[in-house]
């Protein structure tokens, strides 16, 4: 469900295209199998949780700053747009923080 959460646009405010995956295997240096994008996000995460958590949060403030500045519609609806990303970005930095902390007491 999570996986699911992160890559429908309207839960994460943030849309992860293919090209998306690629580009965050390619810039932690994770390797990366042309596949169904739950099938490649899972296979990230495998691989480094937390980096790609740091990476899912950097993006999801991207999206933040995509929604504040190029989306043409009402104020309200890119309220909502800004919100689901920002709770994502919230969400993806706490796991980041939550792994990390496991780390340093293993």
């Amino acid at each position: 469900a999570f996986l699911g959460s992160l890559l429908a646009p309207v839960r994460s405010g943030m849309l992860l295209v293919r090209d998306d995956l690629v580009r965050a295997a390619r810039e932690l240096g994770l390797g990366f199998r042309y596949a169904e994008r739950r099938f490649v996000l899972k296979a990230l995460l495998a691989q480094d949780a937390g980096a790609v958590l740091g990476w899912l949060a950097r993006e999801a403030e991207r999206w933040i700053e995509l929604h504040r500045t190029l989306t043409p519609a009402p104020a309200r609806i890119r309220a909502f747009w800004l919100e689901r990303a920002a709770a994502s970005a919230r969400l993806l930095t706490l796991l980041r923080s939550e792994i990390d902390a496991v780390k340093e007491c293993s």
